[in-house]
């Protein structure tokens, strides 16, 4: 997909003078979250994600700005704008009070494209067929985990005792080590999108005070036979490794608040399987490494 660029005249105007061009497009609607070939966007008016948590608004004072329903700046487009335009060729320009493209996604070539602004945050212009040709990116979730180490939480969406809840551990690289039951190993690893869908109510993220540049020397592996087997990490990276670590030796589940930590297997042992709640294995994968 192609970010905005540079832009040569020649692409944005195409055929037609720019006062012929202007002519023929009428304002958006007001409050809808797309923005068709042949409309345009003028002084005071804005297009709004389906759900209405991102906007996009041309300016009075010339900026086009996609804000967050809290009223903050999601991305700034042009600043010396008068309109902005969402041409029949497949292009999204914005233009000056001079009549000289200050802004554009250089998708001109087709004809029948459109701006979509969405309620992950991104804006992208799709192509009559729905291709992406040009997009500025989805915005994470800001109660998304961002870092090893970070706790996340949901509810557990289960009618015993009513709605329970259910924690796991991120790996920093957008998976989750959790401890659940049901399983043969009740350590599982799944994607954060598996672990949010999992329920109707994703709670955020909770980040543990893991100093910063801290490392420390282990072995996560299910067998530890010499010093080789032992790397060293920086801590919340370790804290993820020894999650994964748990995973491989395998695990029990208790709906008691009981822990068996696993216990590595070596040249003359088996490893031995843990026992935990999911509550239980975050607070032991936080402290294992220490």
């Amino acid at each position: 997909m192609k970010q905005k660029g540079t832009f040569s005249r020649h692409s944005v105007l195409a055929e037609l003078p720019l006062l012929a061009v202007m002519a023929a497009i009428p304002a958006a609607a007001l409050g809808g979250d797309y923005l068709y070939g042949g409309t345009q966007l003028n002084i005071g008016q804005s297009i709004r994600s389906a759900q209405g948590k991102y906007s996009l608004v041309m300016q009075a004072d010339g900026n086009l700005v996609m804000y967050r329903n809290d009223g903050t700046v999601r991305y700034r487009l042009g600043s010396t704008g008068w309109f902005a335009a969402m041409q029949t060729d497949g292009n999204f320009v914005e233009y000056s009070g001079m009549m000289a493209p200050v802004f554009n996604t250089e998708t001109s070539g087709h004809p029948g494209a459109l701006l979509h602004i969405q309620d992950d945050g991104n804006l992208v212009v799709y192509s009559k067929t729905f291709a992406p040709l040009w997009n500025i990116g989805a915005e994470p979730d800001w109660k998304d985990p961002k870092q090893p180490a970070d706790v996340v939480g949901r509810n557990l969406d289960v009618a015993v005792g009513g709605e329970l809840g259910h924690v796991g551990v991120y790996d920093g690289q957008g998976n989750v080590i959790e401890a659940d039951g049901g399983f043969a190993n009740a350590i599982r690893i799944l994607t954060l999108n598996q672990f949010k869908s999992t329920t109707h109510n994703f709670w955020g993220t909770s980040s543990a005070n893991i100093p910063s540049g801290s490392s420390v020397k282990g072995c996560y592996q299910r067998y530890c036979y010499s010093d080789a087997d032992f790397q060293q990490f920086e801590m919340r990276v370790a804290v993820a490794r020894v999650a994964y670590a748990a995973n491989l030796i395998g695990a029990s589940y208790s709906f008691l608040a009981e822990l068996s930590e696993p216990r590595w297997g070596n040249s003359y042992t088996a490893p031995v399987r843990g026992l935990f709640r999911c509550d239980t294995f975050v607070l032991w994968a936080l402290s294992a490494p220490a």
